[in-house]
Order: C-alpha cells, then sequence, then structure tokens
C-alpha cells in the first residue's frame, strides 16, 4: 500500500513536471519564433510612469475578487480574512494546472466553521459564473479571430461543460452517484445539496457576483491596456476585454501550469489578427506573466510574515 501511495505521488509530481515543461517549451518557440531582437526592440523604451497605477489594477482586482466570493459565503467574515483567504489560494491557483489550486479556499473558510462541501460550492459557483461570463463574451467576439468551424468546434466545447453543470443541478442523485466510486458518493451528495441551495434561495448573491466578475474582469482588461500604452501602442479597451475572456476560456484546459504558454501563443496569435504587432504583443503578456508572479509572490510573503509574528507573539 505504501508503495502504491509512493507510486502515485511520484506519477502526480511528473505530470506536474511535465505541464511546467511543455510550458516553457511553448514560451521558448514563440520567443524564438518572433525573435528575441525584436521582443527586446519593443520593450527597451518602455515608459515606466504607467507601473504604479497598473500595480494599483492588481491590489483592486484582487480585492473585488475577494468581494466576489464574500458575497457568496452566507456567514460573518470579516473581509480581511476573506482577503487573506482569497489572495492565498490565488497564489495557489497560479501554481497548479488549471487554476486547480484556487480550491485550496474551501479549505480557508472552513477554518471559519464552513463545511467543506458548502466551501467547496462557493469556489466553484465563482468559478462557473466567470466561465459563463467568459463563454457570453466569447460567443460574440470569437468568429472575428477564428474560422466558422474553429469558432464552432470552440463554442460546442464550452456548451456543453455548460451542459454538464446544468445536468448536475437537474438530475436524480441517484442516476449522478451511481457513476462515482462509493468513497465519494456522500462528499459529492453535499456538494450537490449546497450549489443547489445557492440557485433555489440565494440567486441575487449569484446576480451580484455576476456584476462584479464583470468589473473584475474589466479592471484586469484596463491593466492590460496600461501594459500595451506604457510599450507606446494604444488599444481598444473593449477589443483587449474580448480577447482576454477566450484567452482566459482556453487556458482552462489543463495542458500546461496556470495556461503558461498556451496563454501567451493564444494572445500573440488573436492580437495580431487585430493588427498589433506580435513583438510587441508578446511583449505585453510577458510583462503581464511577470507582473502577476511578482506580485502573487509579495502577497504571499506578506501573509507569511504575519503568520510568523503572530506565531512569536
Amino acid at each position: 500500500m505504501v508503495s502504491w501511495k509512493n507510486n502515485k505521488t511520484s506519477l502526480k509530481s511528473i505530470f506536474i513536471l511535465l505541464r511546467v515543461g511543455i510550458g516553457i517549451t511553448l514560451l521558448y518557440t514563440l520567443i524564438h519564433i518572433l525573435g528575441a531582437k525584436n521582443i527586446y526592440e519593443s520593450i527597451k523604451f518602455i515608459n515606466l510612469l504607467y507601473y504604479p497605477i497598473i500595480i494599483l489594477g492588481f491590489f483592486i482586482f484582487i480585492l473585488i475578487s475577494a468581494f466576489c466570493i464574500k458575497v457568496l459565503v452566507d456567514a460573518k467574515i470579516s473581509f480581511s480574512n476573506m482577503l487573506k483567504y482569497y489572495s492565498l489560494s490565488w497564489v495557489f491557483g497560479l501554481l497548479l494546472p488549471s487554476k486547480i489550486g484556487e480550491f485550496s479556499l474551501a479549505f480557508f473558510l472552513k477554518k471559519e466553521d464552513i463545511p467543506l462541501a458548502r466551501g467547496l460550492s462557493i469556489s466553484l459557483l465563482d468559478k462557473i459564473i466567470t466561465f459563463l461570463l467568459f463563454f457570453i463574451i466569447s460567443s460574440f467576439s470569437i468568429f472575428l479571430f477564428f474560422t466558422p468551424l474553429q469558432s464552432l468546434i470552440l463554442i460546442a466545447i464550452c456548451f456543453f461543460i455548460v451542459l454538464f453543470f446544468f445536468l448536475i443541478l437537474t438530475l436524480n442523485y441517484d442516476r449522478l452517484l451511481s457513476f462515482l466510486p462509493q468513497k465519494y458518493t456522500s462528499h459529492f451528495k453535499d456538494f450537490i445539496k449546497e450549489t443547489r441551495y445557492f440557485f433555489r434561495y440565494h440567486r441575487g448573491r449569484l446576480y451580484l457576483n455576476l456584476f462584479l466578475s464583470i468589473t473584475r474582469w474589466g479592471v484586469n482588461a484596463f491593466i492590460l491596456l496600461l501594459i500595451f500604452l506604457s510599450l507606446g501602442i494604444s488599444v481598444n479597451f473593449f477589443l483587449i476585454y474580448m480577447i482576454n475572456a477566450i484567452i482566459a476560456l482556453i487556458s482552462l484546459i489543463p495542458i500546461t501550469i496556470n495556461g503558461l504558454g498556451i496563454r501567451q501563443s493564444i494572445g500573440v496569435f488573436l492580437f495580431s489578427k487585430m493588427g498589433i504587432n506580435s513583438a510587441i504583443a508578446l511583449d505585453m503578456l510577458l510583462i503581464q506573466l511577470i507582473l502577476t508572479y511578482s506580485f502573487a509572490f509579495l502577497l504571499y510573503a506578506y501573509y507569511n510574515i504575519k503568520h510568523n509574528e503572530r506565531q512569536l507573539g
């Protein structure tokens, strides 16, 4: 049994390393194709005056995201604690494939006496609302960037994901549980109960979360707009919002860690379709990547220091 567990852990580590390797390879290939010299030429005259506002934008994004979760939580939790829980789960989400790490939020909420099933339901509902937002935006804009056939395939994939969630909410428990191993049935049953509870009695909270999600991704698009401006390029805000939604939707495919390499490849392709220089588009995406992980490191370091101070106190 111990040997099997060790083998299972080793396989997980190999898959994670493989995803990191694929992401780095995709990114390296993209830089090689576009030419490192072209990328450097585009970035060397960067205007740093925009960056205090960009950093502020990251703070606002995290604040709104934490509030998105708070409106779904039917319990009294201080906003400072909610900000901490969301920030740490967001950091973990950057390090694990397909943002699975963000579900660690459920374990943080458990500290506030919120059952694990309810915490998972809250975290998943926030993801589903964001996914639906991206799906709606992408459905209207995807035909601008892809061929009709490619667009229909992508929309069909998203539609079946939405349909799957709808079936979970409407089908009889016994039909759903028959597909799961026996040891998971009780947890899954609790999770479905919690999710249905939200849709029946707290739809107002879901609508508010949707409005806040539209706002926070607007802030994210504004950050990208400022990065473009720092590179001397003016891009339409709504174009960035649409492309950002498509990038986020496609990067949910769990191939690399947080869509590394995939986000940048798709982003360069989409922005170039709109007449933006590929090297500049990649510069913007690389700067966003560096700033995102730098900001995540600062958040983690801050909460880690605070935790150590409390331990010493």
